[in-house]
């Protein structure tokens, strides 16, 4: 949500103040989002977390969203085609990657424990629209174990 607030100072210029946010409430807790990447975020995220619980193995969910955020690399990130467009500032897109996994990562287990559909799952946790997200198979890269 972005808001133009016009303000006149002290000395009678008009000043402008955008204030952009986008806040939600996940799992009783407030989170506030900043990025407008969230979307394609949320589906390498979700393509990650559904190789590591095909994997199994046996390990506790902390050590499956520990090896999940090896996605959020750059250079993993960088190796998917479109997955944005328009320019990256790649240390808060890296952040935001991070963010998706500490957020929805274990949401996403939980889904996949139960095998609930996930086809839908950044639509509805996010909000995400149709146009905002992306080619699942654009993710395939991300989805590989051994990064």
């Amino acid at each position: 949500v972005l808001r133009i607030l016009p303000f006149e100072n002290d000395s009678g210029y008009m000043r402008i103040l955008i204030v952009g946010f986008w806040s939600g409430v996940f799992a009783g807790r407030v989170e506030q989002w900043y990025s407008v990447h969230r979307c394609p975020l949320c589906q390498v995220v979700l393509a990650r977390i559904q190789a590591e619980h095909a994997v199994g193995g046996g390990r506790s969910e902390r050590e499956v969203l520990a090896s999940t955020k090896k996605v959020c690399k750059r250079h993993v990130l960088e190796g998917v085609k479109d997955l944005v467009d328009g320019a990256i500032h790649w240390p808060t897109f890296v952040y935001d990657c991070e963010q998706v996994v500490d957020g929805f990562g274990a949401d996403m287990l939980d889904a996949l424990s139960t095998d609930e559909d996930l086809a839908h799952f950044c639509k509805e946790e996010l909000g995400c629209k149709k146009k905002e997200l992306k080619d699942q198979k654009k993710f395939k890269g991300v989805a590989h174990p051994e990064l």
